[in-house]
């Protein structure tokens, strides 16, 4: 008999062990059909951040709150989203907007990320689903250094999320008209390290330090060496 409830016990930590490792399932809103989940919940699928831009974010996160138009804010910042092994939910956009919502004086109640799911993976072994990640460029393995890193390598939550100061970079030089926006995922990452390439050296995303590079930037945006990145101006 004592041998018996060491099986069941075992049993029982087992099964605990294996269902504390599936991701939370997310709730769905009648009218938007799209899944809903905590920020936390999601898992990133790039290693950093331009945190330079993320000021901008977390005030226009707090100003729809404050005015009354949060639920209305969340509902347009929908993540196209891949679930992998385990159930978890990999976020291939919406990285910045996931922080800002999560960073903003906002009641916890409102930080959660609508997702739009495009594919089902969860039954892909881990390698099977990084190899799949990867041939359909739907991850960025760059670190904030341009190194490059392994899939599993990946920050398990938003909140672990690096600073990148050259996405930051690419972001000023976006909105300085030195590209245009298009639907290309991780686009800015393309143009932080293609100003990498091209010898801009960086530290973090200090306003001052991007400044600096600045105007470097823009006229490398427009040189005959970005016009096969996505979204040049000729």
């Amino acid at each position: 008999m004592k041998n018996l409830y060491i099986i069941l016990f075992s049993i029982f930590l087992i099964f605990g062990s294996c269902q504390s490792a599936k991701a939370k399932r997310c709730y769905t809103e009648t009218l938007s059909g799209y899944c809903v989940v905590d920020i936390l919940d999601v898992r990133p699928t790039q290693f950093s951040l331009g945190m330079y831009s993320l000021a901008d974010k977390i005030e226009e996160v707090e100003e729809a709150y404050h005015n009354d138009k949060i639920k209305k804010f969340l509902k347009s910042k929908v993540a196209p989203t891949v679930i992998g092994p385990g159930g978890f939910y990999y976020i291939l956009d919406r990285h910045h907007t996931s922080y800002s919502i999560l960073k903003a004086n906002i009641p916890n109640e409102f930080k959660v990320l609508y997702l739009d799911i495009i594919e089902d993976w969860s039954q892909l072994s881990r390698k099977e689903f990084a190899s799949t990640m990867k041939k359909n460029k739907y991850t960025w393995l760059y670190d904030r250094n341009q190194m490059e890193r392994r899939f599993s390598e990946l920050p398990k939550s938003v909140d672990k999320l690096d600073d990148d100061p050259y996405r930051s970079l690419a972001w000023k030089v976006r909105k300085e008209d030195g590209f245009k926006k298009v639907k290309v995922p991780y686009l800015e990452f393309y143009w932080g390290r293609f100003f990498y390439d091209q010898g801009i050296r960086l530290k973090s995303s200090n306003e001052d330090e991007i400044k600096s590079h600045l105007k470097k930037a823009l006229s490398l945006s427009k040189s005959n060496a970005a016009k096969n990145l996505p979204g040049y101006i000729k």
